[in-house]
């Protein structure tokens, strides 16, 4: 039994036991018509049959990841916490510590720039440098 047919039926089952213990009580508006004349009533399923979106237009994008040995984890993510520093607005940098069943920990830098290779690399230079 759908929810709306089930909430029709509590709405009947309220009036009665308020009808029966002498209460006035005013009964909930009448459900309004809603596509197709059906009556709305609630539920949750849909069926999407198509999408589109519309993406703005962007720049070249550069990036990439370099893993490490898990002994320079320190290292690695104070070189992290300088970077994301002066990161500019185009730079999204991800710190992973990884550890896989069966071998060595690592630790990842992933790096991606909304911008062309040699601006990524000069701004990847400067902040390293500064």
């Amino acid at each position: 039994m759908n929810r709306a047919r089930l909430g029709r039926r509590r709405r009947h089952r309220l009036r009665h036991r308020r009808r029966r213990k002498g209460g006035g009580g005013t009964s909930p508006p009448a459900p309004t018509p809603t596509c197709s004349g059906r009556c709305a009533g609630g539920g949750d399923f849909a069926v999407v049959t198509a999408l589109e979106l519309t993406l703005p237009p962007a720049p070249r994008l550069f990036g990439g990841r370099i893993l490490w040995a898990g002994e320079h984890a320190a290292e690695v993510m104070d070189a992290y916490r300088q970077i994301t520093a002066a990161a500019p607005e185009e730079l999204t940098v991800w710190l992973d510590l990884l550890h896989f069943p069966g071998s060595a920990p690592m630790v990842a830098v992933d790096a991606t720039y909304l911008g062309d290779e040699d601006e990524a690399r000069g701004r990847a230079w400067h902040a390293a440098n500064c």
